[in-house]
């Protein structure tokens, strides 16, 4: 029988590892898409596009938004709680 997910007033308690590892591979599709995309225009703006997006995504919104959320130091759908809780405290302003 299947596990039942539990939910709560704020989400699901529980992600499903496997759903965190394929919606980070779609994140990463997503970047290298857009970065090939650039490359076509111009290699140093791939480049570029490449090095800001990494660095928007995995460090500036996990701290304005993982910070805040109810899933910091959580599996989320897409495992970032856990990913911003090893390098931000959890925000008190929520």
């Amino acid at each position: 029988m299947e596990k039942e997910l539990k939910l709560n007033k704020n989400g699901l308690d529980n992600y499903s590892k496997a759903n965190v590892i394929l919606e980070n591979i779609i994140m990463g599709l997503w970047i290298m898409l857009g970065t090939i995309a650039c490359w076509f225009f111009n290699p140093i703006i791939a480049w570029i596009y490449l090095s800001l997006a990494i660095m928007i995504i995995f460090v500036v919104l996990r701290k304005m938004v993982c910070t805040r959320c109810y899933y910091h130091d959580k599996w989320c759908h897409i495992g970032w709680g856990k990913l911003s809780a090893k390098f931000f405290k959890r925000s008190v302003n929520l």
